[in-house]
């Protein structure tokens, strides 16, 4: 029998009981979820035990659930996360068994607050979680003839170094490019020094020693001459810092490793210019202390961190460092930033204030650009803060579309008799075709009835008669466009003006008084006036914020005055997709109205009515609708 076969069956024991626990676990709430139902449905709930017969395809749980909740005044809730579409047919079937389903078949959990019902997706409980602890490696070592076994098979050079260490006591560390590295090694009753020259033998590595009981495994050919490298420990007497430097050269760059604990920033200039024989001029002497580790970062990169937190700054000029203040001559700099996507208008407002100190910022208008003035390392956190804003800026395409629907409907009909102030206003006048509307003087009736007549009346005695008919049907569509950039208003205002005439009479008293008459025109306007602000989301959702005011003119009720004004206003704030069509609101005015007058009970018969009575019918019916549409633009 194979030795790793009781191996493998161990494993795949373990893997079937975790995940029997796991559906033992489920069946038992399976089984309690049974319990609660036929308690509920006995007690507080009992609409659980109400037949249902439904017939479903391919609809959410949610829609489903919900459609038996509202038939049966059942308090449900479900959990949004469920992504499960039901297909199923139930006849006759009970509630609380209907749900039972629902949770077997899908894995679904109920929970009780008290006749609230509750369903989610059901959870397992998790599996206690196995502490870590770090491989223990076969390494025996005699401390009565200090001499160690190992027997290594891909183990982690990691794990190797810290447990040889805690051991034999004899440190052992590795370059951080090997903290992945697995070694293999087999060596028996040696010493432990010539035992770390075995390992790295086997391994293909370097062993280093560095001082008494000191070793340090690293990749081969790590100091031969292709690099440069040199260090420096030491501790400052001024300050009581200390740090350790190390500076390698690979190919043209010059990497820095170093770890420096409250040292003065002077200090470590100078002991990297002595390492790298790199030349520097010193305008003005960085103050402050620093403490810092950081490793294989390039030279110049490390120069940035340095003065960072400082009012100092440095150049390369000809392979020297020039250091000084920010503000010194040679260390200012001017820059110009060009914008791609937007306008320079008013950009060096959202600038943060704090970018913006001892940096002269000027607009130049014909480049779409900045111009920065000051030192280096701000003008270059403005750069990269104005390239993250230098967006393409969308355009908004805004279609209203307004329908004004107006009818109207007038019937007038009657005969009535008046007395007038004069006889000269008895005449006959009026209209006969296409609406009747006549004045009969006295005359004109006599003369109409034949034999019969009115007899002897007064010359100032006529009489109206009206039968008229007026439809009124206006359909107005307006459909104006405005276009803007993102977060900018567009107004747009159309509308006509009308004049009129405000006379003024002025008295000047006297012996003889003088009047004055004055005239002065003013006006009256009806306008469509739209004003939007749209705002672009970055899922292509536009708010827009819209104040629209459609206004127009309505006959005066004062014989020479004005022009009256009819006003209807919408002011308004909503969320719509790109290129998607809403109602932004309407209005409906259904306006009816009947009079009647006549002589009493003859104005009631029939037909005799239409002698001894005067009717009048108007309707008026107004609709406004408002639709607007936003397309972004790119």
């Amino acid at each position: 029998m194979s030795p790793t076969k009781p191996i493998l069956l161990a494993l795949i024991s373990l893997f079937c009981s975790i995940k029997a626990s796991g559906q033992q676990s489920f069946q038992e709430r399976l089984e309690e979820i049974r319990i609660e139902l036929d308690e509920k449905s006995d007690s507080s709930i009992t609409q659980l035990n109400d037949p249902v017969t439904f017939d479903i395809f391919n609809a959410p749980i949610q829609e489903f659930l919900g459609i038996i909740a509202t038939n049966h005044e059942l308090n449900l809730s479900v959990d949004p996360n469920i992504n499960i579409i039901v297909s199923n047919r139930f006849s006759n079937a009970i509630v609380k068994d209907v749900f039972y389903f629902l949770c077997q078949t899908y894995e679904l959990d109920i929970t009780f607050i008290n006749n609230i019902i509750s369903f989610k997706k059901f959870i397992p409980p998790a599996l206690p979680k196995k502490p870590y602890s770090e491989k223990q490696l076969d390494i025996i070592f005699n401390e009565a003839e200090s001499l160690v076994s190992i027997n290594l098979i891909e183990d982690s050079l990691k794990h190797f170094t810290r447990q040889f260490t805690n051991k034999t006591s004899v440190n052992v560390v590795y370059s951080p490019d090997l903290k992945n590295v697995r070694i293999s090694g087999f060596l028996k009753n040696i010493e432990p020094e010539e035992a770390l020259e075995q390992i790295a033998f086997a391994n293909n590595l370097e062993i280093e020693s560095s001082g008494k009981d000191f070793y340090m495994f690293q990749k081969p050919g790590a100091n031969k001459s292709g690099d440069r490298k040199t260090g420096v420990a030491r501790t400052s007497d001024r300050l009581g810092g200390d740090f350790t430097l190390e500076i390698q050269r690979v190919g043209v760059d010059e990497m820095v490793t170093i770890n420096a604990v409250n040292t003065p920033i002077i200090e470590i200039i100078s002991e990297i210019s002595n390492e790298s024989d790199q030349e520097y001029i010193l305008f003005s002497e960085p103050e402050g202390i620093i403490t810092l580790n950081v490793r294989d970062i390039p030279l110049l990169e490390f120069f940035d961190f340095l003065f960072n937190a400082s009012d100092h700054t440095y150049r390369e000029e000809s392979g020297v460092f020039v250091i000084g203040r920010r503000n010194l001559e040679g260390l200012r700099t001017s820059k110009i930033v060009k914008l791609n996507n937007r306008s320079v208008d008013e950009i060096d407002a959202y600038i943060p204030q704090e970018l913006k100190e001892g940096v002269n910022i000027s607009i130049f208008k014909e480049l779409n650009a900045l111009i920065l003035s000051g030192n280096a390392p701000q003008i270059k956190e403005i750069e990269l803060f104005i390239k993250e804003i230098d967006e393409l800026v969308p355009n908004i395409l805004i279609e209203v579309i307004v329908v004004d629907v107006r009818k109207g409907y007038n019937l007038q009909t009657g005969l009535q008799a008046f007395l007038s102030d004069s006889s000269n206003s008895t005449k006959t006048t009026g209209s006969v075709f296409p609406r009747v509307d006549l004045s009969l003087g006295t005359n004109a009736i006599n003369e109409a009835l034949g034999a019969v007549n009115l007899g002897k009346v007064t010359p100032r005695f006529y009489a109206q008669l009206k039968a008229i008919e007026d439809n009124n049907n206006i359909n107005i569509r307006s459909t104006p466009q405005l276009a803007t950039l993102n977060g900018h208003e567009a107004t747009l205002t159309i509308g006509q003006s009308v004049f009129f005439v405000q006379r003024t009479q002025n008295v000047n008293p006297g012996v003889n008084p003088v009047t004055t008459v004055s005239e002065q025109y003013r006006q009256v306007e009806a306008n469509l006036s739209i004003l939007i602000n749209p705002i672009v989301s970055g899922n292509e959702h536009v708010t827009l914020s819209i104040d629209a005011e459609f206004s127009s003119f309505v006959p005066p009720e004062i014989e020479n005055a004005p022009p009256g004004n009819a006003t209807r206003r919408f002011t308004s704030k909503i969320r719509v997709r790109n290129e998607e069509m809403i109602v932004l609101g309407g209005l409906e005015e259904i306006t009816k109205s009947e009079t009647s007058s006549g002589v009493p009970l003859l104005s009631r018969i029939p037909v005799l009515s239409w002698l001894f009575s005067a009717k009048g019918k108007e309707t008026d019916n107004d609709k406004l609708m408002v639709f607007i549409k936003p397309t972004i633009v790119f």
